[in-house]
C-alpha cells in the first residue's frame, strides 16, 4: 500500500522553508516528481512484485511505427510490465517545465492491427495506439518527417534487474 501520509506530509513545503529564491514551481514539480515515482513503485510492487516503477525515452525516426522494447542485458534494465506508451508528434512544450507534450497511446484492438498499414499513415495524431509484437512497440500513426525528434516516445512500466 503507497505510504500516502508520507506523501502528504512530504509536499507540505512552505515559502517560510525556503526563504531564498530556491522555492520556485520547478523546485515543487521535482519534489512532487520524486513523490510521485515513490508512490507508483509501491502501487506496481503490490500488483506485480517487487518492481520499480520507470520511464524510457526513444527518438522518432520519419515513416516508422517500429521501436524496440526496453529489454534488459548486463548493463541495462529493461521493462518487466509495460503500463502505458506516449507519442510527442509536436514540439510543443509546457510553460513551467519545459517537458514535451506528449498524447497517450490507446492499445490497439484485433481488428485494429489486421488493419495496420492503413492506420499508420491515416489515424488521427490525436487518438494514437500501440501494440506490442516480437519484442518491439509499434505505433500509428507513423511520424512524418516534421513531426522527428529526441525522445518523443516515452514508455512507461515496472522495471525489471539487470540480468
Amino acid at each position: 500500500m503507497p505510504n500516502l501520509t508520507l506523501a502528504s506530509l512530504q509536499t507540505r513545503i512552505t515559502a517560510r522553508e525556503y526563504p531564498d529564491a530556491t522555492y520556485t514551481s520547478a523546485f515543487f514539480l521535482e519534489d512532487a516528481h520524486i513523490i510521485t515515482q515513490d508512490i507508483w513503485s509501491d502501487i506496481i510492487y503490490e500488483r506485480k512484485g517487487n518492481t520499480n516503477w520507470d520511464i524510457w525515452h526513444a527518438d522518432t525516426v520519419s515513416l516508422q511505427d517500429e521501436y524496440t522494447f526496453p529489454a534488459k542485458s548486463s548493463t541495462e534494465v529493461g521493462a518487466d510490465y509495460l503500463e502505458s506508451v506516449s507519442v510527442a508528434y509536436q514540439s510543443d512544450t509546457y510553460i513551467d517545465t519545459g517537458s514535451l507534450k506528449f498524447t497517450p497511446c490507446k492499445k490497439a484492438t484485433i481488428e485494429q492491427k489486421k488493419d495496420w498499414e492503413r492506420l499508420s499513415q491515416e489515424l488521427s495524431k490525436d487518438t494514437p495506439i500501440y501494440f506490442i509484437s516480437d519484442g518491439s512497440i509499434f505505433i500509428a500513426p507513423d511520424p512524418r518527417s516534421t513531426e522527428v525528434g529526441t525522445s518523443r516516445l516515452k514508455i512507461t512500466g515496472a522495471r525489471s534487474n539487470a540480468s
